[in-house]
């Protein structure tokens, strides 16, 4: 059961399924079956409820040093995931991300970490789907700069209702004075959009790093460089890089 303010959006999840896990090939790969049953309302607009039976799979490769402090890695995984209409479901849509990591030494004390995330959903009506289908995006391990999943295309009364496509990249250079403690500087840029012709939003700062047994600590003060309410916003995540 899942409850959560997405965008300008409410939504109540509940869903039921039974994953498979096994290795193809050398990757890690993730076979699914969901049910999900959403209420959701946008706005003042009166609830909506969706239903759908969702087919999915997924794939992912991890070649990394170090899983909790990566020094040198790539991580990448693919999804693609759906539905048919009829099939104890409202409508039919097919959905396609993947996201991939980066991460290189530079230096004994400094490393590259690199980030890119890409989505698409092929459906007649976006409005169709309820809000956990569709993209939103910034925030901390995002678009810094911006507030969590500000960022989406707006309806005709300016509400956030979530995107058809999701287009995330980060370059990020970090430098440790030892074991523990160190700063970072980052760009990040990307958007989510009903077309790929949209404008998209970037965000620049600076930030400190501090190591721990379960990741690294990140508290990021940030800028976006778009015209925007916000001038400045903290960011602080917990976890690995990778």
């Amino acid at each position: 059961f899942d409850r959560a303010e997405i965008g300008d959006t409410n939504s109540d999840l509940i869903s039921l399924g039974a994953r498979r896990y096994d290795r193809w090939k050398g990757l890690g790969r993730q076979l699914y079956l969901e049910f999900e049953n959403e209420l959701f309302s946008l706005g003042d607009q009166d609830d909506v409820r969706s239903e759908l039976l969702i087919l999915g799979a997924s794939l992912a490769y991890q070649k990394v040093d170090d899983a909790i402090f990566t020094r040198r890695g790539l991580t990448a995984r693919l999804d693609i995931h759906g539905s048919q209409e009829g099939l104890l479901s409202d409508t039919t849509f097919v959905q396609a991300t993947l996201a991939t990591r980066a991460i290189y030494p530079l230096g004994s004390k400094s490393r590259l970490l690199l980030r890119a995330d890409l989505g698409v959903t092929d459906v007649d009506q976006l409005s169709n789907l309820p809000p956990s289908q569709r993209f939103f995006t910034g925030g901390d391990r995002t678009i810094r700069g911006y507030g969590f999943e500000e960022l989406s295309p707006q309806n005709a009364e300016g509400l956030k209702v979530g995107g058809r496509y999701l287009l995330a990249s980060s370059v990020e250079v970090d430098y440790f004075f030892n074991d523990k403690y160190g700063v970072a500087a980052f760009f990040d840029h990307g958007n989510s959009v009903d077309s790929l012709s949209d404008a998209l939003k970037s965000g620049f700062g600076i930030g400190f790093r501090y190591r721990t047994p379960i990741g690294v600590l990140r508290i990021d003060g940030a800028r976006p460089l778009d015209q925007t309410e916000d001038t400045f916003r903290l960011h602080v995540s917990l976890g690995p890089d990778s």
